[in-house]
């Protein structure tokens, strides 16, 4: 299609500094188009919007999560700067939230980072992960992959394994940190976004409008605000669906949990139940932590805000109850805040965008089930995807709209693939009666067949 030059681009990219972001009331997002210019199908806009053959110039990211705040780093460094002359992030919270969540391994995503330029700083504050060893609650073995000896070229980076585990807080304060002073704006709630004719404005808590942009970028969570505009305007989404699956995370001082080695990873597996104990980061900020992972019918909620909750005493007996190992149990004693998480599956989407003026990344587009360890991975890869792409527009792709399309075609498929892998991993891995038999004697098979360390990299391994 031959682009216009009569438009220029700017950016709107809408995210959170965790999986669920705008509020709302009685559960429905208050998304309004704005009355003369409706947000419409790709189609229609296409049909009124001409094209450009230049980068966007002016971003707006909303949110502090990995995600947004590894796009605009990735948008102001890609393809100097990707033609971007103002970027600005807008945090929903009065400040980046430092014990928000909990801590994750980072692999394919801590290398696209270095590509960004953060391999200090992830040295700094990862913790460099070794090996992950799986046994049974009576202590049987059933595999042990050793994880610097099993990675490609692709995941290291000057000669350097990058696998660690960090805590989220941390990262987001290093992405932070790289932004110029004054390009995040704290306490900015994104209540509605609305076309204006030329571009798209965003809507704020405390009444107030943005400036005008072209493209609206959501990486704003399960409950995206940006995604319910994305699929009014295309097909709409069955609603998620409960697992079955019930997690509650402990995190407590380093040092609690023991083991031979701090990058260390140790998976303990019961009747009905699976724990994952692990070391988050070093240093003063550094967490031990646990996952456990029951089967639970109850529907628990989903909790994308990660609201603290009051559950020691239940994790506790849900360790004993599956007879876990004691040092765990001691874990959850000390531990300085419970996260108690109901497992819901988000169906994928056939497309992350309307066409035109938004599009998605993150879990937003794909929200990951937690098994595979694999959602802060796969977000980060997105933002160094669609910025790289957008950055090509004017050489690579004629418009933005085909720079889109070119980044739905790389992600669109590995994230699926990672999405269903995680599903059916959540589920051998809580089985419980003779279920659980067979799920030992099944890991204890692969172990030997050296499949674990395959399925490890097929998902670590970095596809932008």
């Amino acid at each position: 299609m031959a682009p216009s030059m009569a438009l220029n681009h700017r950016l709107i990219i809408s995210t959170s500094n965790h999986r669920g972001t705008n509020s709302f009331v009685g559960g429905r997002i208050p998304l309004k188009p704005h009355r003369a210019y409706p947000l419409r199908c790709a189609r229609e806009t296409r049909l009124r919007v001409s094209a450009s053959a230049a980068p966007p110039k002016r971003v707006a990211v909303v949110g502090g999560g990995p995600a947004g705040l590894t796009f605009a780093l990735a948008l102001s460094k890609l393809n100097n700067g990707a033609g971007a002359e103002n970027i600005q992030v807008f945090e929903q919270y009065g400040s980046l939230k430092p014990t928000l969540g909990a801590g994750f391994n980072i692999n394919g995503g801590a290398a696209i980072l270095c590509k960004l330029g953060l391999d200090k700083e992830l040295k700094e504050i990862g913790n460099p992960m070794q090996r992950v060893l799986a046994r049974t609650v009576t202590g049987d073995p059933l595999f042990d992959v050793n994880i610097p000896k099993i990675l490609p070229d692709s995941l290291k980076f000057n000669g350097d394994p990058v696998a660690y585990t960090v805590m989220r807080s941390d990262l987001q304060a290093v992405l932070e940190s790289k932004l110029p002073e004054g390009m995040v704006r704290t306490s900015a709630q994104v209540i509605d976004v609305f076309e204006t004719g030329m571009g798209v404005r965003l809507r704020l808590a405390d009444g107030s409008t943005s400036d005008e942009f072209d493209l609206v970028v959501g990486c704003d969570g399960i409950r995206s605000l940006i995604r319910a505009a994305v699929t009014n305007s295309t097909a709409p989404v069955a609603a998620p669906v409960y697992s079955g699956i019930r997690i509650l995370f402990a995190v407590a001082p380093l040092g609690t949990y023991p083991k031979a080695d701090p990058g260390e990873v140790h998976q303990w597996f019961g009747d009905g139940a699976y724990a994952l104990a692990y070391s988050g980061g070093k240093g003063e900020r550094g967490r031990d932590m646990l996952a456990l992972c029951v089967a639970d019918g109850s529907k628990v909620a989903e909790n994308e805000a990660w609201a603290e909750g009051s559950g020691r005493e239940q994790c506790t007996a849900m360790l004993q109850a599956a007879a876990m190992p004691e040092e765990l149990v001691d874990l959850v004693g000390a531990s300085e805040r419970i996260f108690d998480i109901g497992v819901h599956y988000h169906n994928t989407l056939p497309r992350w965008t309307n066409g035109s003026k938004l599009v998605l990344l993150g879990d937003s587009a794909h929200a990951m089930p937690p098994f595979m360890g694999q959602g802060a991975n796969q977000a980060i890869q997105d933002a160094y995807c669609l910025a790289e792409k957008l950055g090509q527009v004017g050489g690579e792709y004629e418009s933005m709209e085909e720079a889109i399309v070119a980044y739905e075609k790389v992600r669109q498929v590995p994230t699926a693939a990672i999405m269903q892998i995680s599903r059916l991993n959540g589920w051998i891995e809580t089985q419980g009666g003779i279920g659980a038999t067979l799920r030992d004697l099944l890991f204890k098979v692969l172990g030997v067949l050296g499949i674990p360390a395959q399925i490890f990299l097929q998902n670590a391994v970095p596809r932008v």
